[in-house]
């Protein structure tokens, strides 16, 4: 004990973030002025300004560098400053004539920001079309805008640290992309064969990136509602979408910042640019022998991505029926994805890396709550549907971006199974009747059949497979009184 109190000491740190945010709006309709035959055209008008200030600092002792603490310098840059103006309007069209509804909508938005980002522009465009009041179309166009915020801009380099990090040039790495073992070659030559197959702790430097750009997107929507009057209780609506994001803002892992250089078409990208290797002679100032990532080189900074895009559709099933005394209510939420794909390399901006049907995103998914009501109990069931999802990346079992599969035979199966997990629970109120409020007792139990991560999806370290309940079976019991 004493010998831990003489070789450590107290670690102290002082942050703060404050906002200062001004905003205000009218809104109204222009009835006074005139009316469409449909009713009046709504609007909304305001203006917003947000400062941001930011302040951390680390004790001396720390930030000399006497501890194993990572060292980081006064963080206090400028005031993060944004100013806004919006306008939305909502057009009736036509109300109760030879169609039920037609609305048109539309907002818009500038925002000036200080730096490099400058002004941006956001906006919108909808429309509602009911030819009769059981059914209603809808479509909507929206661009969106984010601009980085004083973190990802401001944040001083320090020191870092890697850990287990693998170099994908090693031998063993090379087979697992055709891609990879061509841009390792073209890049290090007869340098490849000093690299040897190691796990290592890699020196790096981490923090902020002042030259972000903001991200964009450009979103569609197309949609129908069912309300049919000879179903009372029943709606249903499904919606088709399209996003696609640009420039996105990220801060990726040093390990996959390596492996996007080498697995991109060419060695020309935003990645490569990231690290520096050592090509001798001798040895590096770490000890790098030739060929190894030199330390302290690798930025682990946010950066614009190319973009991202989302192809799906989503339906909502809903429906409540009273049967005497006993009432039922059921809800049920699906999606069905068409392409989940990142295109990580602004200079190859076709060059695709497929998420869709890998671990954490599924082709299909739904869940489906009912629920039982009769007098003060209620009974509540929940299902939820995990598609099926492949084992290996994608493009070790497929052809893409027109290269073949890498590795088809890896794994004797392909994909890990879907995954359906059952939940119950049961209610029971008393009302307080003159005092007020209520007394509520519930029980339940999760994942009823005890099922886990299905086989081959490996251990539930966060990421992808935080879709599955690792878990198990749970059982909960409680009470909740309102007064």
């Amino acid at each position: 004990a004493r010998s831990v109190t003489y070789f450590s000491a107290p670690f102290r740190s002082d942050a703060s973030l404050s906002q200062l945010v001004v905003s205000g709006f009218v809104s109204g309709d222009l009835s006074q002025l005139f009316e469409l035959p449909a009713g009046p055209i709504k609007f909304a008008l305001g203006g917003e300004y947000r400062e941001e200030e930011a302040f951390y600092q680390q004790d001396a002792f720390t930030t000399r560098g006497f501890s194993n603490a990572v060292s980081i310098p006064v963080f206090a840059p400028p005031k993060f400053k944004v100013s806004e103006a919006f306008g939305e309007l909502q057009i009736p069209i036509i109300k109760d004539s030879f169609i039920h509804e037609l609305t048109l909508s539309g907002a818009g938005r500038v925002a000036k920001y200080q730096g490099d980002v400058g002004t941006v522009y956001s906006y919108n465009a909808g429309v509602d079309f009911a030819p009769i009041e059981d059914i209603r179309f809808r479509a909507n166009y929206s661009r969106a805008v984010r601009a980085p915020n004083v973190s990802e801009t401001g944040f001083p380099l320090v020191p870092n640290f890697s850990n287990g990090f693998v170099d994908p040039c090693n031998p063993a790495q090379l087979s697992l992309s055709a891609t990879r073992q061509a841009n390792c070659t073209a890049d290090l030559g007869a340098l490849l064969g000093n690299l040897t197959n190691i796990t290592q702790s890699l020196p790096i430097v981490s923090g902020s990136n002042p030259n972000l750009i903001s991200e964009t997107s450009d979103s569609y929507t197309y949609g129908v509602v069912l309300r049919p009057s000879f179903i009372p209780g029943l709606t249903v609506s499904v919606d088709y979408y399209d996003i696609t994001v640009n420039d996105i803002i990220s801060n990726i892992a040093p390990q996959t910042l390596v492996n996007q250089c080498y697995d991109s078409a060419t060695l020309t990208n935003i990645f490569c640019g990231q690290f520096s290797r050592f090509r001798g002679p001798g040895l590096g100032p770490l000890g790098e022998v030739p060929g190894r990532i030199l330390g302290n080189s690798l930025i682990s900074a946010p950066l614009n991505f190319a973009k991202r895009e989302r192809k799906g559709i989503d339906t909502n099933v809903s429906y409540t029926k009273e049967f005497g005394d006993i009432k039922f209510t059921g809800d049920l939420i699906y999606t069905h994805n068409f392409t989940i794909s990142n295109f990580q390399d602004p200079t190859n901006p076709t060059f695709e890396s497929r998420l869709l049907k890998q671990i954490g995103d599924p082709k299909d998914e739904f869940r489906l709550d009912m629920e039982v009501g009769y007098d003060a109990f209620s009974f509540g069931y929940r299902l939820r549907y995990v598609g099926p999802m492949y084992l290996n990346a994608f493009p070790t079992l497929f052809d893409l971006n027109g290269l073949p599969a890498s590795d088809i035979d890896a794994f004797p199966v392909t994909q890990i199974p879907s995954v359906m997990y059952h939940d119950l629970r049961a209610d029971f109120r008393i009302d307080r009747g003159d005092k007020g409020g209520e007394l509520l007792f519930y029980f339940g139990v999760d994942n009823v059949l005890d099922k886990g991560i299905p086989r081959g999806a490996g251990a539930a370290t966060g990421g992808g497979t935080a879709i599955y309940n690792f878990a198990g079976r749970t059982f909960y019991a409680g009470a909740r009184a309102r007064f």
